[in-house]
């Protein structure tokens, strides 16, 4: 089998291990590493790939982004997620835009290697990891209950996320509802995690996209 495999990896020593490891697999042919979903789309526009290895967190994007673009190339690859961070709605959320498994970057290279060999022979896959609700939906998972990230958030979490998604700052955000800083700041460490972002600025234009604010 010669399979060839686009890793997208925004941290270099990550992506530099994970393509020193994927060239060892047996039928691996070609591994092209980038660090963007900009540069993936245009190799993939340049390149026919079997498998796209993707974060879920990508600089300006996302990797659910980059899986809606990549399916609607001429060939479109089998998409595999390996990430950090992965709750029940980033994987739902994943499956239902095409990806066809979901690892977290905790898993072993036996696993890795079953999760592409699984995929190439059409199958889906969703590591050890998960829990056994999401292996028992992968299979035709469609967008419903608990499929916006939003809904994850308690009450004072989505009250800071409209307000850092305004770009009012933690300290002032602090004084306004009577918090210190750092209580903020866990806030705002348990609102990227659950939505699947990293900074600010990726914050607000997820914001954006869903409608929660105009700036």
């Amino acid at each position: 089998m010669n399979t060839k495999i686009l890793l997208v990896e925004p941290e270099a020593i990550i992506r530099e291990g994970l393509t020193l490891l994927l060239t060892t697999l047996p039928g691996v042919t070609l591994v092209r590493a980038v660090s963007t979903a900009e540069m993936a789309v245009f190799n993939l526009q340049e390149n026919a790939f079997d498998i796209l290895i993707t974060e879920m967190a990508l600089p300006l994007t996302s990797g659910i982004e980059l899986i809606q673009r990549a399916m609607k190339e001429k060939s479109p690859p089998r998409c595999l997620v390996l990430a950090h961070f992965l709750n029940e709605v980033s994987i739902r959320n994943a499956i239902a835009v095409g990806a066809k498994g979901v690892l977290s970057k905790g898993c072993t290279k036996e696993e890795l290697e079953r999760a592409i060999a699984d995929i190439n022979g059409g199958q889906q896959f969703v590591g050890s990891g998960l829990t056994a609700q999401i292996e028992r939906e992968v299979t035709g998972i469609a967008p419903g209950r608990g499929s916006d990230p939003l809904s994850l958030l308690s009450k004072r979490e989505r009250e800071i996320f409209h307000l850092l998604a305004d770009g009012v700052q933690n300290a002032t955000i602090a004084k306004q509802l009577f918090i210190s800083p750092r209580t903020v700041e866990t806030h705002r460490a348990r609102i990227v995690r659950k939505i699947g972002v990293r900074t600010n600025s990726e914050l607000i234009r997820y914001a954006i996209r869903s409608g929660v604010t105009g700036v």
